[in-house]
């Protein structure tokens, strides 16, 4: 689950839903799985909904029918990705590279073979943008950097071969303006373009005429609207989106923080109390997202001056083993938990007004 403001964090969240949603599917279709079939739809719509071992499983089905199908190894990948996000742990890391590996074996193999086309650079641009992500959580940042560089050139590749591969326009959309929005004095100096504005227009190119790539397109514009502090804006996407696909987490966790910028507590709160207990129950818990939730919960118990509960979520905090990797990358949430949960047993005391 995306809660981070960290770019590379956001580019997952919105990556691994870039191919958009889709109806069932029949067997039948096996035979000629792309980007637009109705079976590739399914399994990104069981990955989207969270319902990943199904997902993987149906990918396996077919592999062996389109053994040498560059998609297959692609849609493997998004799936994996999917999952890593979700329960923000390292774990299926190394088989997303190695999917990703496949996917580019196969495309070099089929370059060769025929015409150049843009469907085939944009499966090479979207391998290089998950690979960054997973490089930049190693603290692989130059390398990251280098794969980012590599993906925003092969999508613009392929909308040279195609303008109207709509669904393209949302990765390099999402290239473009985040490059620019984090260059920094390199933009302000000339070195990088600003690409802000154009980044943004292709955004809205995807979610407006995007096959496969609406609902991601509509997701990130939410996240800028956000990043931008336009937070009712960002609430209305989400909502919106949650009235087509209920209880999608990536979608609440970003509606759950616009309401608590909003100061919306009640409202953060009425999401935030199912979302901990479904995340403390995950299989795969390593806590990132407990802490997460618990730190929220936090905030808006304190806000709303229900002191017992801020005690109570500090307290369960305290509890939780989690690894170094977690703690750090939580070190602010948890300090702040803990100096929450200080003040409200001081309240609880007597001891401030």
């Amino acid at each position: 689950m995306v809660k981070s403001n960290n770019i590379k964090n956001i580019l997952l969240i919105l990556f691994v839903l870039h191919f958009g949603f889709g109806n069932k599917a029949t067997c039948s279709e096996t035979k000629d799985i792309n980007r637009t079939s109705k079976l590739s739809e399914t399994i990104i719509d069981l990955g989207t909904r969270e319902q990943y071992d199904q997902a993987l499983t149906l990918i396996d089905s077919i592999r062996s029918v389109q053994p040498d199908n560059p998609y297959i190894p692609l849609l493997k990948a998004t799936i994996l990705s999917a999952r890593a996000m979700d329960y923000e742990d390292e774990i299926d890391f190394p088989d997303i590279l190695n999917a990703c590996d496949r996917t580019d074996q196969l495309v070099e193999a089929k370059l060769k073979d025929a015409d150049q086309t843009s469907e085939l650079w944009f499966y090479r641009g979207m391998t290089e943008l998950y690979r960054s992500v997973i490089y930049q959580r190693q603290g692989r940042l130059f390398k990251s950097i280098k794969h980012v560089i590599n993906g925003g050139n092969y999508l613009e590749k392929a909308i040279e071969l195609d303008s109207t591969n709509w669904d393209v326009y949302y990765g390099l959309g999402m290239y473009k303006y985040y490059r620019s929005k984090y260059a920094g004095i390199l933009r302000s100096i000339g070195i990088i373009p600003d690409q802000r504005d154009e980044g943004l227009r292709y955004l809205e190119i995807a979610a407006e005429y995007g096959s496969l790539t609406r609902i991601s397109a509509r997701n990130s514009l939410a996240w800028i609207a956000y990043e931008k502090g336009n937070y009712e804006e960002a609430i209305r996407i989400e909502q919106d989106l949650l009235k087509e696909y209920n209880n999608v987490r990536a979608f609440n966790w970003l509606l759950i923080r616009a309401l608590i910028k909003s100061e919306r507590w009640e409202e953060a709160i009425t999401l935030l109390e199912p979302m901990y207990l479904l995340v403390a129950n995950d299989e795969r818990n390593n806590y990132y997202n407990e802490i997460d939730c618990l730190h929220k919960l936090g905030v808006a118990y304190f806000e709303l001056g229900k002191w017992e509960e801020v005690v109570k979520t500090e307290e369960t905090a305290s509890k939780l083993k989690f690894s170094k990797s977690v703690a750090d990358r939580k070190k602010n949430d948890i300090k702040h938990l803990q100096e929450l949960g200080k003040l409200a047993k001081d309240k609880l005391s007597g001891k401030t007004e």
